[in-house]
């Protein structure tokens, strides 16, 4: 239902005398009830309405859960993500495991990675063995994982994985920005706002989300 708004306007002298008191009205809206035309400039001019704070925290909260720390990305013209491991190969994968569905581009690469992993050790533990397997002899499995972490092998992996892991994550980050500058949802938001508006779709209020 459109509401009618009055606004008074008074003139007055250098003394603050009033000289003349004049009234003008104007018609008011909801979104809904605006030309599909008025609707449309609404949403172009609000189109970062849902991105316009920091919308990517709960992704980084996300990557902090399984051991990687997110410093910054740029969806723009760089296209780039940065940041690092907090955690080693090993441990981010069975943290993926656990906070990940099997669907997760995350999930997918932390398997490809510890199948590589593991293939790695296994051999440079033979080839450990075989220069001298009596001094190896008493090797416990944890042993030879803390040792193969200093390999440059084992090192190169870490990296590999790590910018996967962050290929993944700005991945997430696009899908997300674009899913909330999408007209449906800027519309959602617009409309939740409950703002009114004259009807060439001009605010009556500034939009706050």
């Amino acid at each position: 239902m459109a509401i009618t708004q009055r606004t008074t306007i008074i003139s007055t002298a250098e003394d603050g005398t009033e000289i003349c008191r004049a009234y003008s009205t104007r018609k008011l809206l909801k979104f809904d009830e605006l030309s599909e035309e008025a609707q449309e400039s609404i949403l172009q001019r609000h189109w970062d309405i849902n991105v316009d704070y920091e919308w990517w925290e709960h992704i980084y909260e996300d990557a902090a859960t399984i051991g990687l720390r997110i410093d910054g990305f740029d969806l723009g013209n760089k296209r780039s993500i940065e940041g690092e491991l907090t955690e080693n190969l090993l441990d981010c994968c069975l943290l993926i495991r656990k906070h990940h569905g099997k669907g997760c581009d995350t999930f997918q690469t932390a398997r490809g990675y510890l199948r590589e992993y593991g293939k790695a050790l296994g051999k440079w533990r033979k080839v450990e063995l075989a220069d001298d397997p009596e001094y190896y002899s008493d090797y416990a499995p944890i042993d030879w994982i803390n040792a193969f972490e200093c390999e440059d092998e084992a090192q190169e992996l870490m990296e590999q994985f790590k910018l996967g892991l962050l290929q993944d994550y700005y991945s997430i980050l696009n899908r997300e920005y674009e899913y909330q500058t999408s007209e449906e949802q800027v519309k959602l938001t617009v409309v939740a706002v409950e703002n009114l508006y004259t009807e060439d779709g001009t605010p009556a209020t500034p939009i706050i989300r």
